[in-house]
């Protein structure tokens, strides 16, 4: 495929989760979890879920540095360390959230955060 699939929050999901994890840097983006980019034909990823689809998951913790805040999240992922960006300097971009779970503990919430939304695959021209 050429694109990505992604878990979109919807706005109520989106606004309990930036109540639960102020965001500290200056781009804020709490907007979706990347499950897969550009996953490779028979990869399974493909067959389990469908564009539009809703969907409720975990967030289960949060983790940040001097550079990006991020929320870790229970969902199928081809990411090691699935999650949502929730904030990043200006010269940090999103992905290095993916760094910052690999060497940062993830600090657990007390409760687990539902979070709702839909799938959506976006494609590449």
């Amino acid at each position: 495929m050429k694109g990505m699939i992604q878990f979109i929050l919807d706005d109520k999901s989106r606004t309990a989760l930036l109540e639960a994890v102020h965001p500290k840097h200056e781009v804020v983006v709490a907007h979706h979890v990347t499950i897969a980019f550009k996953p490779e034909a028979g990869n399974p990823v493909l067959g389990q879920f469908r564009n539009g689809e809703e969907l409720t998951i975990k967030a289960i913790g949060h983790a940040e540095d001097e550079l990006i805040q991020a929320v870790s999240v229970r969902i199928f992922s081809t990411n090691e360390h699935p999650h949502i960006t929730i904030s990043h300097t200006y010269d940090t971009g999103p992905v290095y959230s993916n760094e910052l779970l690999q060497t940062v503990p993830v600090i657990p919430f007390k409760e687990p955060l539902e979070l709702t939304g839909r799938i959506k695959f976006v494609y590449f021209k």
